[in-house]
């Protein structure tokens, strides 16, 4: 059982770190993309600031949830499990 939660815990790590990374890399991209369009600095700069306040609660929006799957590992899967798999039921000792 402790297998089990560890692989989905580390599929679900390896999927909050990939949203991380396209987010930051869409921003950077949108930030990058607006600079080169962009006539007047005004415009540059009301944008960038708009990125980097998405990209600050997206990216703690995401880390919260890492926190909550890491504090509650056993907990969340073993429930995950139980509703799929009824010989897991029988497992209480987690």
């Amino acid at each position: 059982m402790e297998r089990l939660i560890g692989k989905a815990y580390g599929k679900d790590v390896m999927l909050i770190v990939a949203c991380i990374f396209l987010i930051w890399g869409t921003l950077l991209f949108i930030l990058f993309k607006i600079y080169q369009l962009s006539m007047a600095l005004n415009i540059f700069c009301a944008v960038a600031v708009t990125c980097v306040l998405c990209l600050i609660f997206l990216s703690s929006a995401l880390l919260g949830v890492l926190s909550h799957l890491k504090k509650n590992r056993v907990n969340l899967y073993t429930q995950q499990f139980s509703l799929h798999d009824p010989l897991v039921e029988n497992v209480k000792g987690l």
